[in-house]
């Protein structure tokens, strides 16, 4: 069983593992892949959930959980992921699904009755929203 954070992106719901979610935030406007956003003074690159797992990016997204690691000598890795909608939290039964071995970003499955649910692996998400910003200021 993990503990996590239901979201919704691109049509698909998503858990993330609440131990590395920092903050859900509401944005005031339209928030865009590689936009800055401000949390508790601190300003944070976003990207969108859609651009980190390669699929087409959204128009634009109202809502981010800020994904944190801590790092050596207590400094952290913060990013803000943009997402479409925050559906709540939930205890999810974690399954691996061998089709996902290769799949960058996802840790396992969940059946539920909105269908699976994708359950995200946080490191492996901050480094590909690290990559997808790179990428963006690079404009590869």
């Amino acid at each position: 069983m993990v503990s996590c954070l239901k979201v919704r992106c691109a049509g698909q719901i998503f858990g993330i593992p609440l131990g590395s979610v920092g903050r859900v935030q509401a944005g005031k406007q339209v928030l865009l892949g590689g936009d800055q956003v401000e949390v508790l003074g601190m300003s944070l690159p976003l990207e969108s959930l859609q651009a980190c797992l390669g699929l087409p990016e959204p128009v634009g997204q109202r809502a981010f959980v800020v994904l944190g690691q801590q790092g050596a000598a207590a400094r952290s890795v913060q990013v803000a992921l943009g997402v479409d909608e925050i559906l709540g939290r939930g205890e999810v039964l974690l399954r691996s699904l061998p089709e996902l071995a290769h799949a960058a970003g996802i840790m396992g499955g969940s059946a539920q009755e909105e269908g699976i649910l994708w359950v995200l692996d946080p490191e492996a998400m901050l480094g590909l929203a690290m990559d997808s910003l790179m990428r963006r200021v690079a404009r590869v």
